[in-house]
């Protein structure tokens, strides 16, 4: 299918994340606080694989489960209003960047 007759959203700017550093306790850490309408999220080169998930109940990602990123992969986009809706989890000490698209 093709570009014409689609609309896309355009952010007005950036919201530069500082690299988060992931825990591997069952539930995660919270990627970032902030209003957004879109994040991108890139496992670094090297790591381990991480896994991205929400932040309560049967939601939050644990090993093995949520949406897995692999080290050096190509960012992924999560559309989504708030950065602190986002957990994540893998191997201890590993850093994770993102950056949240601002409307």
């Amino acid at each position: 299918m093709g570009l014409i007759g689609r609309s896309f959203e355009v952010g007005s700017s950036l919201m530069t994340g500082g690299l988060t550093q992931v825990n591997e306790f069952s539930g995660g850490v919270f990627l970032g606080s902030g209003a957004v309408f879109s994040v991108l999220v890139s496992n670094i080169s090297g790591n381990a694989p991480v896994w991205i998930g929400g932040t309560s109940g049967a939601n939050v990602p644990t090993s093995g489960r949520g949406l897995i990123l692999y080290g050096g992969a190509a960012p992924t986009e999560i559309r989504i209003n708030s950065v602190d809706k986002i957990k994540i989890t893998g191997v201890s000490g590993q850093l994770v960047s993102w950056v949240g698209l601002l409307k």
